[in-house]
């Protein structure tokens, strides 16, 4: 008898755990089709007005339907794992006190809904319905069993025997909590999702980018004879990039650079502006090779030859050359180097877009969201100006 009274139970706890989570869903806007069937308003059924109202809703996080979750997992686990360890009469005496809170509990919630709020609930009504079913079975079951008369808390529940069933009552109690961290968790990353989603679509906006970009300060960035050009040389769309060859974000923001130029090969041009003091140290040596290497390369394979220095880094003998062997290759690097002074650029990569120094808000990724839009209505280069 024991045995059928706790298989009833756990189907309608079963039942419970199902209904608790469709109010959970539909308190997050996300219905399931049964839950948006049954949270439809009409007449006094009104589900909102009962799952939001003051008593619905405990705290921020939590409402009346974690607790309710949390109570039938609570009681699904106890069920299963005393049915395993064969304590069926201990499971059945001890479950009796937590039914009978619930029916307290649920009564008093009839009420509220009947008398304060004056509507109703479908689910919650669902959530009552089992409560009161569960009562119905244990009360059979004792009727049947003929002991309904029996002192329950002083010879049922609390016996010294029981001690082991109350200690996995209290750990399946404990398991079942663990739903409200976890709903924490995930209220969290929900609000870290839809700010990601906000700051995209605001990054997504090409009027936002374009009004960003008056804000920056602008730069001379006319386009050299000899300069490290890479993509559609007239383009609309120009992008200074100022970069060291030792650089690891350089490596990185130069992989999304590869990007753009694939995507949009006939609406940017890349410029590459390479770091190279004065004084003859690793990065001026490989500026050398890397500006050598670019004048002898077809024009089809000069993307590739940043690519391929950033994944080796290593200096041929073209880097190692000492100074002054090949005059307008050395005058190329001073020229790099004096843009480098005169617009103040003090760390790599520092990007210009047609002139204008690319907002700090933005990444160069964004561009791959924003270039088919600023083709179509191209971005003003600045005026010829010195830095600020």
């Amino acid at each position: 008898m024991d045995i059928l009274m706790l298989i009833l139970i756990l189907v309608l706890a079963i039942g419970g755990i199902y209904t608790c989570r469709l109010i959970i869903l539909h308190l997050q806007h996300r219905d399931s089709p049964l839950g948006a069937k049954l949270c439809s308003t009409s007449g006094k059924f009104n589900c909102d007005k009962v799952l939001r109202s003051g008593l619905g809703k405990i705290s921020k996080n939590i409402h009346l339907a974690d607790i309710g979750l949390a109570y039938f997992i609570s009681q699904s686990l106890f069920i299963i794992l005393e049915s395993i360890n064969g304590r069926i009469a201990s499971c059945t005496e001890i479950i009796t006190l937590p039914c009978l809170l619930a029916f307290a509990i649920s009564c008093f919630f009839l009420g509220y809904q009947a008398f304060l709020i004056r509507s109703w609930c479908k689910m919650c009504l669902i959530i009552t319905g089992l409560v009161w079913l569960q009562q119905l079975v244990l009360i059979m079951g004792y009727v049947l069993r003929n002991n309904i008369s029996k002192d329950y808390f002083s010879e049922g529940a609390f016996r010294l025997d029981h001690l082991p069933s109350l200690l996995m009552f209290a750990a399946s109690l404990a398991m079942a909590s663990t739903w409200f961290f976890i709903k924490k968790l995930m209220a969290a990353a929900g609000e870290v999702e839809a700010t990601k989603r906000k700051i995209l679509l605001f990054k997504k906006n090409a009027n936002i980018f374009r009004a960003a970009l008056k804000t920056q300060r602008t730069i001379d960035t006319t386009l050299w004879e000899d300069d490290f050009l890479l993509g559609a040389r007239n383009a609309s769309t120009q992008l200074v990039v100022a970069l060291n060859p030792y650089c690891p974000p350089c490596a990185r923001e130069y992989r999304e650079v590869l990007q753009l130029l694939q995507l949009f090969p006939d609406a940017i041009v890349v410029a590459i502006r390479f770091f190279a003091p004065p004084k003859v140290d690793k990065a001026t040596n490989a500026a050398r090779q890397l500006l050598q290497e670019y004048s002898s390369t077809p024009i089809t394979k000069q993307p590739q030859i940043l690519e391929k220095w950033f994944s080796s880094l290593s200096l041929d003998d073209r880097g190692r050359s000492s100074p002054g062997q090949d005059p307008a290759l050395e005058q190329l690097l001073q020229k790099h180097q004096q843009w480098f002074e005169e617009n103040k650029i003090v760390h790599t990569p520092t990007f210009f877009i047609n002139g204008h120094e690319f907002p700090k808000l933005y990444e160069l990724s964004d561009l791959r969201m924003l270039m088919a839009k600023l083709a179509k209505r191209p971005l003003k280069f600045a005026p010829v100006r010195e830095s600020q």
